[in-house]
């Protein structure tokens, strides 16, 4: 009886550290995928400094992958720049652009299924504004493309500096791995976030 007692306590145990370890894991995946996106943005930034043209992050939400798109040079080999690559005919997909890089979210071991865009269910659309005051950017056609410029500054077509945030989360769990990624654009300065339950709102 008592041997029986033991195992009984055992497996308890041992399915509770399961669970555990299987929560755990997800969280540390989640986050790999903030990472990426936020290296990605950083490659993106750097390329058009480095290369003195503009370059186009572009997240692909269907699709679950981020492209790094270089709009080339002229025919004098300057860089293209300025608003009038955001007015193009086919942006981000300019004539002479070309993807660089590509990166792929489900990567890191998570499902592709699982990688949500936005705010997790539930929590109220007011979270959706960080701490920097920059509030979550809508997709156009499950795509968002922001575009640095040769300076590292992200402006809008009209030459205005634009902010963006992009929100990511696990659908399995989706407050514990709520994250987002921020690009200020006055400077192109690019920040990391999680959601925290205690202070119910994004932390740095």
């Amino acid at each position: 009886m008592e041997l029986l007692v033991v195992i009984a306590i055992i497996s308890v145990l041992g399915s509770v550290g399961v669970v555990q370890l299987v929560g755990a894991r997800r969280l540390i995946r989640s986050a790999a995928v903030t990472r990426e996106v936020a290296s990605a943005l950083r490659d993106a930034r750097q390329i058009a400094i480095s290369q003195r043209r503009a370059v186009t992050f572009q997240y692909d939400d269907a699709n679950k992958q981020v492209n790094i798109i270089n709009h080339g040079a002229d025919a004098q080999g300057i860089g293209i720049s300025g608003t009038g690559v955001l007015s193009a005919a086919n942006y981000p997909n300019t004539t002479g652009s070309t993807v660089d890089r590509t990166y792929s979210l489900a990567s890191s071991g998570i499902p592709a299924s699982d990688i949500g865009y936005g705010l997790p269910p539930g929590l109220a659309s007011s979270v959706g504004k960080l701490g920097d005051n920059i509030s979550l950017s809508t997709l156009t056609n499950q795509k968002l493309n922001i575009t640095f410029q040769p300076d590292g500054s992200v402006i809008s077509s009209s030459g205005a500096t634009s902010d963006f945030a992009l929100f990511i989360y696990n659908t399995a769990q989706p407050r514990e791995t709520a994250m987002a990624v921020s690009i200020l654009g006055g400077t192109g300065r690019i920040k990391a976030w999680r959601y925290s339950s205690g202070a119910s709102k994004y932390v740095e």
